[in-house]
């Protein structure tokens, strides 16, 4: 076997190694590790690689290491549209939009549709304007016509670049999105505080008694606010307490739209924040445990390691909802013991487990009479509680469907190289697998990817390519001819017009000298 064999297959040169010699490549996108290592000067690899010894030693290193990897065509492609996606350019909303209607400005000059490219000399021309009038803008026409002198393209298409190219500058809001959650909350609480107290002036659901503290008001305002978004909604404050004029229905439908927006949109990424956070304090001490008892063991019986990620599951999310209602429960009992209220409703220990319950499950029969203090600490309870307890039930819902993934990932991991293997895969019929057909054929596999996700995929390649199946120059130069033979200027339009105009004339004069013959 030749070298050059050698650098395209990764298979070991002529002249052996010392065992244990693990060597990395230096590529134009980074270092990785490589099969082999150069062993003379002239032993090269591709242009774009360098081979160097993983730890710098003199290859006498033991036998134990795993053997490094040499990347395949896949994985630098995955590397190159990362490599792209991370190096977007940041720019104002402002400067993008005025990019494109550029773009757009000089594609209908030229006769095109939004589909059109713009020719490489018309996008410099375009570049060296926007530069003369400083700004942003000329930064993106120049960062435009460097990736076209890179990509050595003769056609710029504005809507690829806009959307692959660039990305739009982040504020403080997109930069610490649970503050702008946050303040999405605030403001939500803020806003039924001045609705309420401010605005309707609701006895029901800003009351003011005689006797009752001052706070009694704005506290019942902010715990309806909670109840409402948490859905859970005892009954025991109603909107529509003070009456049931047609305009306070409407307020108060438009108030329970508005706040399962806010629920869905902005307090939902609040509470992921919570729990995340939770988990991160939580699994580095529980990781351990945790892994001994969902990993699947290859010499292990499948049906048993998954009943016994079942259990532990199970297990799991059983333990976590009771802690949370226990924790509920001990607090209601606290403010049970402390306040007048508390005395004279007299709860037992599993009324208030039974009132967490139906706070967590966002049930809220509304049976039961809590004591007015009690809506300080019901007012956050009502909504972190939900929030645990639908993370809980929703990872219940799903289990049946995790399980079902670490099945089929476990039967992948642990498949043979066989000619089963090869026939399940491979597409067109030559008995061997390359990377492309093993990579779709464990994406269809793992159920990463669906058949209809290919179909269109494939709809997509087949427009493009052509009959030939590849997508080349060739493909371009047709595309662009398929262009120019349906733009039609506006000169042409009015000269095609005016010989319509012409022939319409024409055919007037000679009914009218037909007429004067007749009589």
């Amino acid at each position: 076997m030749n070298s050059e064999e050698n650098e395209e297959t990764g298979a070991e040169s002529s002249t052996p190694r010392k065992a244990g010699s693990s060597a990395k490549r230096v590529t134009m996108s980074g270092v990785e590790s490589a099969d082999t290592a150069p062993n003379t000067p002239d032993d090269k690899g591709p242009a774009d690689e360098v081979f160097v010894l993983e730890n710098g030693g003199d290859g006498d290193e033991d036998d134990d290491k795993p053997p490094s990897k040499l990347l395949t065509k896949i994985e630098k492609l995955v590397d190159k549209v990362e490599r792209r996606r991370d190096n977007r350019m940041a720019v104002s909303s402002k400067a993008r939009n005025h990019f494109v209607a550029l773009c757009l400005q000089k594609v209908s000059e030229l006769g095109g549709n939004r589909n059109s490219g713009i020719p490489l000399a018309e996008l410099r021309k375009m570049r060296d304007t926007q530069k003369e009038n400083g700004g942003q803008v000329g930064e993106i026409f120049e960062s435009a016509v460097n990736v076209m002198e890179e990509a050595e393209g003769r056609f710029f298409y504005y809507r690829s670049f806009n959307e692959y190219y660039l990305t739009l500058e982040e504020n403080y809001f997109r930069r610490n999105p649970s503050i702008a959650a946050l303040a999405g909350v605030l403001a939500y609480y803020i806003c039924s505080l001045v609705l309420f107290c401010g605005i309707l002036g609701n006895n029901s659901t800003c009351p003011s008694t005689d006797g009752r503290p001052i706070y009694e008001g704005w506290l019942t305002a902010i715990y309806f606010a909670s109840v409402t978004i948490s859905t859970v909604g005892y009954g025991d404050v109603s909107f529509v307490g003070s009456g049931t004029e047609v305009w306070r229905v409407l307020i108060g439908t438009l108030y329970m739209i508005v706040a399962m927006v806010v629920a869905v949109t902005v307090f939902s990424s609040l509470s992921s924040k919570a729990l995340e956070f939770t988990g991160s304090a939580v699994a580095p001490q529980l990781e351990p445990l945790i892994e001994k008892f969902i990993s699947l063991e290859k010499n292990e019986s499948l049906t048993t390691q998954l009943r016994r990620v079942w259990l532990f599951k199970i297990f799991e999310l059983s333990v976590t909802f009771l802690l949370i209602n226990v924790f509920g429960m001990c607090v209601a009992m606290l403010v049970m013991g402390t306040t007048k209220d508390g005395d004279e409703i007299d709860w037992s220990w599993m009324t208030a487990f039974y009132w967490a319950v139906q706070t967590t499950t966002t049930i809220g029969y509304g049976d039961l009479d809590m004591p007015f203090d009690l809506r300080w600490f019901n007012f956050l309870f009502a909504i972190i509680g939900t929030t645990f307890a639908a993370s809980i039930l929703g990872s219940l819902a799903e289990l049946d469907s995790k399980l079902k993934n670490m099945r089929t990932l476990y039967i992948w991991q642990n498949r043979e190289v066989s000619m089963q293997l090869i026939n399940d895969m491979e597409g067109d019929g030559d008995k061997q697998l390359d990377e492309y057909e093993f990579l779709i054929g464990s994406l269809l596999t793992l159920e990463l990817v669906q058949r209809e996700d290919v179909e269109k995929i494939m709809d997509k390649f087949r427009d493009l390519a052509g009959m030939d199946q590849v997508i080349d120059t060739r493909d371009i130069e047709q595309h662009q001819r398929q262009l120019s033979a349906l733009r039609i200027s506006k000169a042409d339009i009015e000269k095609y017009n005016a010989k319509k105009r012409e022939e319409m004339d024409y055919w007037q004069d000679v009914d009218h000298a037909a007429d004067e013959n007749a009589q």
